[in-house]
């Protein structure tokens, strides 16, 4: 139930497929006009829904990768009996690693679209926030796991960085500065005290 449900989630809220409006209807949206006393500075005449859209992702990774829902899903694993298929905490990284970043694995790296870049950013910035936690809220496998994902993601990007097509364009910047967002996290997690 619990990942029909994370792919119900993927699908419809992390995927692009469903954002693809045409030109004509983008142009068609405006922005709100109502204005705010405190804002001086002046209001963009452009809908922002890339940062709308930025937004909801956000919104969707903060619940699936809160500490509490990662400790909820560590209990379910330890209260579900062996042979039964249940979610846990390595199924949910490793999905969401894999729905994200699937253009990297099917050799899709030039189309990958601004907003999976955001997503994917958004995804990796998560997946640090996860490793370099201290505390008990955060389940010490999730960590552990979100460290494995990131070395996971360093060497698929390390690869596709190979395949890329343009490599002054917009993806290989991305996939650049992923990998070195990646290394600089890995080299301050080895460096934090135990």
């Amino acid at each position: 139930e619990q990942q029909r449900a994370l792919s119900l989630v993927a699908e419809y809220g992390l995927s692009d497929k469903h954002l693809r409006f045409s030109p004509d209807l983008m142009n068609l949206l405006a922005p709100s006009r109502w204005s705010r006393w405190h804002e001086e500075s002046p209001r963009p005449i452009d809908f922002p829904f890339r940062e709308i859209v930025a937004s909801m992702h956000r919104n969707i990774l903060d619940a699936l990768y809160h500490p509490s829902t990662l400790q909820r899903i560590a209990e379910i694993e330890s209260k579900t009996p062996e042979g039964t298929a249940a979610m846990t905490i390595h199924y949910l990284f490793d999905y969401l690693r894999s729905n994200i970043w699937s253009e990297l694995a099917e050799n899709r790296v030039a189309v990958i679209s601004p907003i999976r870049r955001d997503l994917q950013k958004t995804h990796l910035r998560k997946l640090i926030e996860v490793m370099m936690s201290s505390g008990a809220a955060m389940p010490e496998e999730a960590r552990t796991l979100a460290w494995k994902e990131l070395t996971t993601l360093q060497t698929t990007i390390g690869e596709s960085l190979k395949r890329v097509d343009n490599p002054d364009g917009p993806v290989a910047a991305h996939l650049q500065s992923t990998a070195l967002l990646i290394a600089k996290a890995l080299d301050a997690q080895m460096q934090m005290p135990q």
